[in-house]
């Protein structure tokens, strides 16, 4: 029957459900039931049988048998219609035990359980409660915790006999029926949970069961009655009257329960003795069996055993070894070749923008871009979206209120402030962040003040245009690569000398020295960038007509608006992974294209540098930092237990582009300790030498490079 198929079905190859299928259900229900029918006792057991449905004919058979209780938890129930009419155990019926089972509704025949006197119905999925529960006048206990509900009906006032309820951990509940309060004989009260509860208010129901009583009572304009003077109406159905102090749970369940183990302990007790008797019989046996002879060679093979599997755990241990360190040799190789296509690029770019014929094309293409943007045509001041404008401002001004809050405390005295720190205590330091919260807010208004200032409107505008200018953005973009390739450089370098391997001093010092100088030339030009992007700024404002209103709101508008919506919606869609994984490879720029194209994350796991370009990555050290970016986030994956996050695609790549194991990934800056403290993370640049590696605390008051002791000339924070 049911049972039987449900202990089949469950099974999903684990250890816990390959356990339920070896359990017989059916075996296990038809004996319940036999001894149900043959049992005297007023009790009828039919829990833990994997049911899904209610036996046909058992709330008949209850009633023949003239059982008081009926258990049906620990089952798989989702309906109790089967079993029969629940109507046919009204007169009998004092415990029903349904908990542990999958109920989401009631049936509307609970309420002809006239003489029902414990309802347990916890661990299910009960959504909502029949108003006929409130015709359940003998009902005394009544226990509804871990279910769904999200409201109790307004019948459970009838309950005149009730005296406990449980109505605990549905996290849907957060109201109880004020009607509740005309219940005078409830003296115990659990939940509803204080995290969710509206009604009563949480320090009421904290209170305890009688505070909560009393206000519901209030609510209803009743008076409160003490439970333990409460004297129920008498019940004139002509039912079996049932005391009102009795707990039939306990007389009825627990009582048979407990024969029901202490006939089982005899049994075990039996089984043991025996069991007992067949080991000592099976252990005199083998004694006898045994000899010495045996004893010795069975020594002799264990040791030969142990020394083998010593020499093969020896052999594999090295052999892990030398795979560590080639893998490693590989990342290092790859970090340096990984520089050399840096300066191929920006040697390219460099050529490119020497080109006269290009600048003379980019210079015309700016200035009819800044003389199309900075013309306010007819009908965009009445399309100004100001609440929406002043909002984006309000973000931008915060954020270079920020940088420049970071500026300030780095060149202010470092040491003696982080020391200062360190001496106060808990106290102290929790009044130092609540002054901290305190002025964060106040910058809020005050940012908030300002926006309505034109000047500061014009800042705000300066701010976006400048993050937007391409030029700009490609200056910043390679500067943060040299920076990275620099602390990648500086961690090859002393990785190899932790290992003590040779490598070429020269090679690795002209790479440095290369992408320093470049370092340098494009932090010149970035300032000079950021001069002619104020001098148009400037010479905007002196063109600009007095008479128009809300001026730069209305170009701040126009530089949100630049990016098509079909292109910004695509950007929304794509990856949250994917789009992780282009920012820490400093390739924000080619989110477009990613979008556009439609790439998942588990497609891009298996792109290789020839797809990446023909995507439209024309970048070659985009696409390696790219490449090496993925691999991170693969191998990263698979530590935290999601192997199969990026499994091959469905379409597998030509057996030519399919990539091969990636080695493991190097660690850069990031994760590169100063050498100075061993302790926070290294964040300068000592130029002329290139090296990364000090933090900003310990480079304070130094003239020498801790690596390789070159005067230093110049100290550049990274980003």
């Amino acid at each position: 029957m049911d049972a039987s198929a449900s202990a089949k079905t469950n099974g999903n190859g684990n250890g816990t459900d390959a356990a339920k299928e070896k359990i017989n259900y059916k075996a296990r229900l038809e004996h319940k039931m036999y001894l149900a029918t043959e049992s005297p006792e007023p009790v009828y057991d039919i829990s833990e049988c994997g049911l899904k449905n209610v036996p046909s004919g058992v709330y008949s058979h209850c009633m023949i048998q003239r059982k008081e209780a009926l258990l049906l938890q620990n089952n798989e129930l989702a309906t109790l219609n089967s079993g029969g009419t629940l109507g046919d155990m009204a007169k009998l019926l004092q415990v029903l035990d349904l908990h542990h089972n999958h109920l989401e509704k009631l049936p509307e025949e609970i309420g002809l359980l006239k003489s029902l006197r414990v309802l347990y119905l916890h661990h299910n999925r009960l959504k909502k409660l029949p108003d006929s529960i409130g015709n359940l006048a003998r009902l005394q206990s009544l226990d509804l915790s871990d279910n769904a509900l999200k409201e109790l009906p307004s019948t459970l006032s009838k309950l005149k006999r009730l005296r406990t309820l449980d109505v605990s951990k549905n996290v849907k509940l957060k109201k109880l029926p004020k009607q509740l309060g005309a219940c005078h004989s409830l003296d115990k009260l659990v939940g509803p949970d204080l995290d969710i509860v509206q009604y009563p208010e949480v320090s009421v129901c904290r209170s305890g069961t009688e505070a909560v009583m009393r206000l519901l009572a209030k609510d209803c304009d009743i008076d409160y009655v003490d439970p333990s003077a409460y004297q129920p109406p008498e019940l004139l159905d002509g039912l079996p009257k049932n005391g009102f102090d009795e707990d039939p749970y306990e007389k009825l369940v627990r009582g048979n329960l407990q024969l029901i183990d202490q006939q089982k302990e005899a049994k075990l007790k039996e089984m043991k003795v025996m069991e007992q008797m067949r080991v000592e019989r099976a252990g005199e046996e083998a004694a006898l069996a045994v000899t010495m002879h045996n004893n010795k060679k069975k020594l002799l093979n264990d040791l030969a055993e142990d020394e083998a599997k010593r020499e093969a755990d020896v052999k594999n241990l090295q052999q892990l070894r030398d795979e560590e360190k080639k893998s490693l040799f590989t990342s290092l190789s790859s970090a340096e070749g990984r520089t050399d296509v840096l300066i191929d690029e920006l040697m390219k770019a460099q050529r490119a923008q020497n080109d006269p014929q290009k600048v003379l094309e980019d210079m015309e293409r700016e200035r009819k871009d800044m003389e199309e943007m900075f013309t306010i045509k007819a009908g965009e001041a009445e399309k100004l979206r100001e609440e929406d404008v002043l909002r984006a401002m309000q973000s931008v001004l915060e954020e270079e209120m920020k940088r420049e809050m970071q500026r300030i405390q780095y060149e202010q005295g470092r040491n003696d402030v982080i020391n200062s720190a360190r001496s106060k205590d808990i106290e102290n330091d929790q009044a130092i962040e609540r002054e901290l919260v305190s002025k964060g807010q106040h910058q809020k208004e005050l940012i908030g003040n300002l926006l309505a200032d034109e000047k500061c409107q014009r800042n705000a505008f300066a701010a976006l245009f400048t993050k937007q200018d391409t030029r700009h953005k490609e200056i910043s973009s390679q500067v943060e690569q040299i920076q990275s390739e620099l602390a990648s450089l500086t961690m090859v370098e002393m990785t190899k000398k932790d290992l003590k391997v040779e490598f070429e001093k020269d090679v690795m010092r002209e790479k440095r020295e290369t992408l320093t100088g470049m370092l340098m030339a494009l932090m010149d030009q970035k300032e000079a960038r950021q001069a002619e992007l104020n001098d148009r700024l400037t010479e905007l404002e002196k063109n600009k007509s007095q008479e128009t209103d809300n001026y730069w709101l209305i170009q701040y508008q126009k530089l949100l608006d630049s990016k098509p919506k079909g292109l910004l919606e695509a950007e929304q869609q794509i990856d949250p992974v994917l789009k992780s994984v282009l920012s820490k490879a400093g390739a924000e720029d080619y989110m477009a294209i990613f979008a556009m194209k439609g790439v998942t994350m588990k497609q891009a796991s298996f792109m290789t540098d020839k797809q990446l370009s023909e995507l439209g990555v024309h970048n070659a050290y985009l696409r390696q930092r790219i490449i090496t970016a993925l691999e991170e986030e693969m191998c990263q994956s698979k530590l935290n237990g999601g192997g199969d996050a990026f499994a091959a695609p469905s379409a597998p790549l030509p057996s030519e582009d399919l990539p091969s194991a990636p080695p493991a990934p190097v660690e850069t800056f990031q994760s590169n300790e100063c050498v100075i403290c061993l302790e926070n993370k290294c964040n300068i640049i000592f130029l002329p030498c290139g090296h990364v590696c000090a933090c900003w605390i310990c480079e304070t008051g130094l003239t020498e490079c801790p690596l390789c002791r070159a005067t230093i000339a110049q100290k550049v924070r990274l980003n």
